[in-house]
């Protein structure tokens, strides 16, 4: 409920307060007395379209501030609590507009800055402003399911759909994310199960490549040792200039000469011996090498494969059987996700299941409660002056997963019986469409007790009986939630439960706009006023008493 409304700086207004009370509250005042600045500024409020075109004094701020007591508005008292603007026992909710010349625009709940959208999802909740120009929710067919809901009034029955919608679409968002995941792991994959194929199939030992450089080393000395074993044992054995050859012919050459080297001879004997022996032991070396030798090709291959295998996936060999179970552990949780997938997408066929199952079961109630619906609905527009008016219900079959089920609704209107049904927005004046919104209010104000309603000139265009059977449908309302008016008939002014006055006046080359409560002492003058233009006026007596 609307308590207080404070208006700073806005386009005529210095500065004004208004206390709102519950029940049904007009304002009334002279045609370009200033009503409308109020209404804008209410609009202002919550987020609407506002420039610097708007400030009276250019070197100072403008600020709205509306103030509602939230106590019994549990949905909107748990949001606030949810996004950290309230605690728990606070009762007041403030709304505060801050309009500068540079244009910028701050919007603060309870002294804390807010955004547009936090505003209004709090305006559904909070309240409702009816003009002609502000029809927006009921020309818009996607409130028309609302309106219905409303009426119905099954909020079990609706939450239990908004709830697994929220569940399906919650686990869509997931399956997306891991479609797009499981179809980038299809090459991580494929690449983690070569590399495990690659060392398992390797089988490499720990410290193997250690023991393989070593084992090559020394394959390679006995290589080198081997060669230069032959290139000596060729030296030394060659029947053709071979030195033992050479000394051996040089021997046979001394034995002649006996007596002079008998000596020399000895030794030439004993170094031919040790030459002989020499070859014979450096080609034992060199058998036991080539035996050692044989398996040369098979330690090359096996460390070049390694190294390759290094190379390629950059890692060292002691690290091989390392790797292999963390790439293991890795290519599990990729087959994971892609049964999560299937998990995921069995869980949202589940829920589906489920949703269609409660969303049939809400249809079916939006189709029994339609015409009951639609009766009462023209009851009330019949008592409101609306005799041709006439209203259908179009249920149709919605293929999309919404929050409200199935149904895609429309409430289409005829003035006259020759007439086609047609959209509210192509068939109603404005005049009408703020009663066909009273109708509304009244039939579906279960789901909007705890709002405040605010209707501008929702007399435009009435009088007599039909101003009187408004008033009265008002005053209906009022009972169920804070109804305010901003109005010229003296019939709905003469029930209201609180009365404001707007006055402009000029002082000083200044306008002052005031807006002050009507005292029960005073209404009678009032009244008399808006009949005959005389606060004091014996002729309209009579009539306020008809009134």
């Amino acid at each position: 409920m609307l308590i207080n409304l404070y208006i700073k700086n806005f386009i005529l207004i210095d500065f004004l307060e208004i206390n709102f009370k519950k029940g049904l509250t007009s304002i009334i005042g002279e045609t370009g007395a200033g009503k409308s600045i109020i209404l804008k500024a209410l609009l202002s409020i919550f987020a609407k379209k506002s420039n610097s075109s708007v400030i009276k004094d250019k070197l100072k701020i403008t600020s709205i501030t509306a103030e509602f007591d939230i106590s019994d508005n549990v949905k909107i008292k748990d949001h606030l609590i949810n996004t950290g603007y309230i605690i728990n026992n606070e009762k007041i909710l403030s709304i505060r507009r801050v309009i500068s010349f540079d244009g910028k625009n701050k919007i603060f709940i309870n002294d804390q800055l807010t955004t547009v959208d936090n505003i209004k999802f709090i305006e559904k909740y909070l309240c409702e402003i009816c003009s002609q120009h502000n029809q927006i929710k009921l020309l818009e067919s996607s409130s028309h399911v609302q309106i219905l809901d409303s009426y119905i009034n099954n909020p079990n029955l609706l939450k239990e759909v908004s709830n697994i919608y929220q569940k399906i679409s919650l686990f869509e968002k997931r399956l997306e994310n891991l479609q797009n995941s499981v179809a980038q792991n299809e090459y991580e994959k494929a690449y983690l199960n070569n590399k495990i194929k690659d060392l398992e199939l390797l089988n490499v030992k720990n410290n193997e490549m250690d023991e393989l450089s070593l084992k090559r080393k020394s394959l390679l000395e006995s290589s080198k040792i081997i060669e230069i074993s032959q290139r000596s044992s060729k030296k030394l054995m060659d029947n053709n200039g071979g030195i033992i050859s050479e000394l051996w012919n040089m021997h046979k050459q001394l034995v002649k000469f006996s007596d002079v080297f008998n000596a020399l001879d000895k030794n030439l004997d004993s170094i031919i011996f040790e030459l002989e022996s020499l070859d014979h032991d450096m080609i034992s070396i060199c058998e036991n090498l080539n035996e050692n030798s044989l398996n040369i090709d098979e330690v090359e291959s096996r460390f070049f494969k390694i190294k390759e295998l290094e190379r390629k996936y950059n890692i060292n060999s002691s690290e091989f059987s390392e790797v292999i179970q963390s790439s293991k552990r890795r290519l599990k949780s990729l087959e994971d996700a892609t049964f999560d997938l299937k998990r995921i997408k069995n869980n949202i066929n589940e829920l589906k299941t489920n949703y269609l199952k409660y969303s049939k079961q809400l249809s079916d109630l939006r189709k029994d409660s339609a015409p009951s619906f639609r009766y009462k609905i023209l009851k009330i527009t019949n008592d409101l002056n609306l005799k041709n008016f006439d209203l259908k219900i179009e249920i149709i079959e919605n293929k999309l997963v919404t929050p409200i089920g199935i149904d895609k609704i429309n409430i289409l209107i005829k003035a006259n019986p020759e007439q086609d049904f047609l959209s509210i927005d192509k068939m109603a004046s404005g005049g009408e469409i703020s009663r066909i919104m009273l109708a509304l209010k009244l039939v579906a104000s279960n789901k909007f007790g705890n709002k405040t309603i605010i209707f501008d000139e929702i007399d435009s265009s009435t009088g007599g009986k039909t101003a009187k059977m408004i008033g009265n449908k008002l005053k209906e309302l009022s009972k169920k939630m804070q109804v305010i008016l901003i109005i010229h008939q003296p019939q709905i002014v003469a029930i209201s439960d609180n009365i404001f006055k707007v006055e402009k006046e000029f002082k000083s080359n200044k306008t002052i706009l005031s807006a002050n409560y009507i005292k029960n002492n005073e209404i009678e003058a009032e009244i008399s006023y808006m009949i005959s233009g005389k606060k004091s006026d014996d002729d309209a007596k009579p009539l306020f008493k008809i009134l």
